[in-house]
């Protein structure tokens, strides 16, 4: 199952790493603003690539959001728009207060 994950930090690398563990996803694309996490996640194979958001959630099959959700409203929409309508969403975002 082709996943992509948006937000590579403690939680979403989480989650990367046991969908690789588990076998569950058969590619893992990962989205990042931080390019040297971005980087790093690909180097220790938590995901096999890194793309953009508007080429990271066409034709696949589950995206997974796991950035603050502050930010989580700022790209919904594009997520949204950029996605086919078999593709699930998932939000993992988290609070501090």
């Amino acid at each position: 199952m082709r996943t992509t994950i948006i937000g590579l930090g403690l939680i979403g690398g989480s989650m990367a790493k046991d969908l690789r563990k588990s076998k569950f996803a058969t590619e893992l694309i990962g989205i990042d603003v931080n390019e040297s996490h971005a980087k790093k996640a690909v180097e220790i194979g938590l995901v096999d690539r890194i793309e953009t958001l508007e080429e990271g959630v066409k034709n696949t099959d589950i995206v997974i959001i796991a950035i603050p959700v502050d930010k989580e409203l700022q790209i919904l929409s594009k997520i949204l728009d950029g996605i086919s309508e078999s593709t699930t969403v998932m939000d993992l975002g988290s609070t501090k207060k």
